[in-house]
């Protein structure tokens, strides 16, 4: 839901103005609010895994494994044949880590993104 635009609609219908002193996001796909960490105690952590999600939890797409052969193709450029239906997908190595997001047209997987270093 747009709040701002239901605000924005409800006063038109009402001929009147209106305006939204604050708006806080408490929820966004899976971050919430109460999982929320304020910049003053990231500053003052030693382990900052403890509130950084890794890029792999925070991608949310039907994933394609690929083994070690085509893992170095398909990081080379390499488009390759895969037998799954076309979109987005996360793609990942033989030992799971996050190589990239791809893209699967009429059987072919091609990078959309690299996300390895």
């Amino acid at each position: 839901t747009y709040i701002r635009s239901l605000c924005r609609d409800l006063a038109r219908s009402l001929n009147t103005v209106a305006y939204m002193p604050l708006l806080i996001r408490t929820k966004a796909g899976m971050f919430d609010i109460s999982d929320s960490v304020s910049l003053k105690e990231i500053d003052e952590m030693t382990d900052l895994s403890k509130v950084v999600v890794p890029l792999n939890d925070v991608i949310d797409l039907p994933i394609i494994s690929l083994d070690e052969v085509k893992s170095k193709k398909f990081c080379n450029g390499i488009r390759l044949t895969v037998d799954t239906k076309d979109g987005l997908y996360k793609i990942l190595d033989c030992e799971q880590n996050l190589l990239a997001v791809g893209r699967v047209t009429g059987s072919i997987l091609s990078m959309e993104v690299y996300l390895n270093d």
